[in-house]
């Protein structure tokens, strides 16, 4: 069988993240894991980060296979060093303004390839300010929200895998914004953290590693200084309320293992329950 008569049966999931690493990252691995659940994936970036992959990477490294490729949209600011990190709230503010049209342009032009499936959901960070009803109309989308290596070559690498990094053996705390992807894959391999939040959900991940589920240790404001941070490290590593932070981490990191990344856990079962209600959906309009 041909790979288009294959893909005409496949359902077809654009995943577009907000583009900043914190949420690209989630949802790429999101995309990978409806790939291998027979889901064909476009998964949209900006110009500006679809540069900085591919100068971190390698100019290869997003050729993609048949179905699961990489598409762009221009985010509407000025062009930029591709090294540096983009302003956040210039950032939102453009977004807001400038990406749905861009967005909308790229799905019309999906939908009249000839070599792929049509897109039939649309998995969106809640912050893309992506409205099902201005997109492709109603009962066709899906809404969901959901140590950099330093020199290489000579070009500064802007993206590393952190769950491998934290996963690593040698790896005794972690000095974190609080953001919470950090701040699950902290938990997911037992790694205590000394939290310095700055905005969003930040200052909430903190107050639950640092008081609720005692993982942590806190810095910030004025408190930031290099004697205070020599200090906090060396607490984390050597100390004894960092071996007791150490403790409760690995007790968290087991306790994921067991209620939320086992297969029958609530992570597993999540995802399942959100795949089966997609085909669902899809079934019932083809029917």
């Amino acid at each position: 069988m041909s790979y288009l008569s294959m893909a005409e049966k496949k359902p077809h999931a654009n995943c577009i993240p907000y583009p900043a690493q914190g949420h690209i990252t989630p949802m790429l691995k999101l995309a990978k894991l409806l790939h291998f659940r027979g889901f064909h994936i476009t998964f949209v970036n900006t110009e500006f980060n679809h540069k900085r992959l591919l100068k971190s990477q390698g100019p290869n490294s997003l050729n993609g296979f048949p179905s699961f490729r990489f598409e762009t949209i221009p985010d509407g600011l000025p062009e930029s060093d591709v090294d540096a990190t983009q302003d956040t709230p210039s950032l939102c503010d453009s977004v807001r303004k400038t990406c749905l049209t861009p967005f909308k342009n790229l799905l019309h032009k999906l939908n009249n390839a000839t070599n792929i499936p049509p897109v039939t959901c649309i998995v969106s960070d809640g912050v893309m300010f992506i409205r099902p009803d201005l997109v492709v109309g109603e009962n066709a989308v899906l809404p969901m929200e959901f140590v950099t290596e330093t020199k290489k070559r000579g070009l500064l690498s802007n993206w590393c895998p952190q769950e491998e990094v934290l996963a690593h053996p040698a790896i005794g705390g972690f000095l974190t914004h609080s953001g919470w992807n950090s701040t699950i894959e902290s938990l997911c391999n037992g790694v205590p953290v000394i939290c310095w939040p700055f905005f969003s959900e930040q200052p909430t991940n903190y107050r639950f590693c640092c008081v609720e589920w005692g993982i942590g240790l806190q810095i910030g404001g004025d408190d930031v200084k290099r004697n205070r941070v020599e200090s906090l490290v060396r607490e984390l590593m050597e100390g004894q309320q960092g071996k007791v932070l150490t403790k409760k981490a690995l007790e968290w990191k087991k306790l994921a293992e067991d209620v939320a990344i086992h297969k029958d856990g609530s992570s597993f079962m999540n995802f399942d329950n959100m795949v089966r209600q997609v085909l669902l959906s899809e079934n019932l309009k083809s029917s």
